[in-house]
């Protein structure tokens, strides 16, 4: 049964795309193997590929992440499988299958299914992967017509609408799925929501204010913050944080739990 007072999203700081330095990438198993040796539960993005394999990574572009030209979504799984992510030798970018394997449990997951355009049956293959996995996990998009999908196929899993006001990940190269995932921001951003009825939502630090308040009634995350500044100001209003570059302070009770020490905002 679905309890979201009982989950760990007002309990434990959520790491941005695992607990990532410039030695352990973004949405790599080795950010996700810091993030749970701090007790951190792993925000992490997923992706599929042209083959269908549904895999961690962050960006509608391949370049930034692993060198690659054009869309991620336009290679199969064994043409990126060895690239490293960020130059980083051994970094591979994971089948969401793997990494869910490698955390086994060990801290929970906030999953956030990436706006995949044009993609068939990406909500159900991911479905039908974390109907395998015991961990501990709920799902967050951008788009609330994955959210009325996922309502309608899983109801049973916790699920969160992502709001923000930038529009830098806008795909540049089609006119089609830029208008799509306009729509998609905009629906998202809005109150059309009502129609995929999120449980909680993560709302960008940047659109800090109106928007807290506005749905301060329902369960609120904050992203992402990386100082002592933007924590504070986010707490005031929210109830978490998807952070990184620095280090929150863990619950007393999960300290004792996982028999180890965090430095309240202690720089990396």
């Amino acid at each position: 049964m679905r309890k979201l007072e009982n989950s760990f999203l007002k309990k434990v700081p959520i790491a941005h795309r695992g607990y990532h330095t410039p030695d352990m990438p973004e949405n790599s198993l080795l950010s996700a193997e810091n993030a749970i040796r701090h007790g951190y539960a792993i925000e992490l993005d997923i992706r599929i590929t042209k083959d269908g394999h549904i895999i961690v990574f962050h960006d509608e572009y391949a370049e930034r992440l692993i060198g690659l030209k054009g869309r991620i979504g336009k290679y199969t799984y064994d043409e990126i499988k060895d690239c490293n992510i960020l130059g980083v030798e051994g970094a591979h970018v994971p089948l969401f299958s793997d990494f869910l394997k490698f955390v086994d449990g060990r801290v929970p997951l906030l999953i956030e299914l990436k706006a995949c355009f044009g993609a068939k049956n990406f909500v159900e293959t991911v479905v039908k992967i974390l109907r395998r996995y015991k961990g501990e996990y709920v799902i967050q998009t951008f788009n609330p017509f994955d959210l009325i999908k996922l309502k309608k196929i899983a109801p049973e899993i916790i699920r969160g609408q992502l709001i923000t006001k930038d529009l830098s990940e806008m795909p540049l190269d089609n006119l089609k799925d830029k208008l799509g995932y306009f729509i998609v921001w905009l629906f998202g951003f809005t109150r059309f929501n009502w129609f995929s009825q999120p449980d909680f939502y993560n709302i960008d630090i940047r659109c800090f204010g109106k928007y807290q308040r506005r749905y301060a009634i329902r369960n609120v995350l904050s992203f992402v913050v990386t100082n002592k500044e933007e924590y504070t100001l986010a707490m005031r209003c929210t109830d978490n944080v998807v952070f990184e570059n620095m280090i929150v302070e863990l619950p007393k009770h999960e300290q004792e739990l996982g028999n180890f020490r965090a430095d309240y905002y202690e720089a990396l």
